[in-house]
């Protein structure tokens, strides 16, 4: 039943890996990625709504685009956590 966020969660995730890799060099664009990723999970959280209703927990509009701005955010906030455990070598 509450599949939809973890799914929006690691796509972001994975988009925001990439996005970083490519654009690794340029620090003006690698401080957005928290926005782009809210703009993301918003964007995922409303095709959710409208592409599997059966799927998605969401009950309006509104609420897709809160669930998909926190799955944005978590995805941020995961990669943070995973980066500040991760050794640097």
């Amino acid at each position: 039943m509450f599949t939809e966020i973890p799914i929006i969660t690691a796509v972001i995730a994975a988009l925001m890996a990439a996005y970083k890799s490519a654009v690794k060099d340029n620090k003006k664009l690698t401080k957005i990625i928290p926005v782009i990723a809210s703009v993301a999970g918003i964007a995922f959280g409303i095709a959710a709504f409208y592409i599997s209703p059966d799927v998605t927990v969401s009950r309006s509009i509104f609420e897709a685009m809160l669930h998909g701005l926190a799955s944005g955010l978590a995805a941020t906030g995961a990669h943070q956590v995973i980066g500040c455990r991760t050794p640097r070598r």
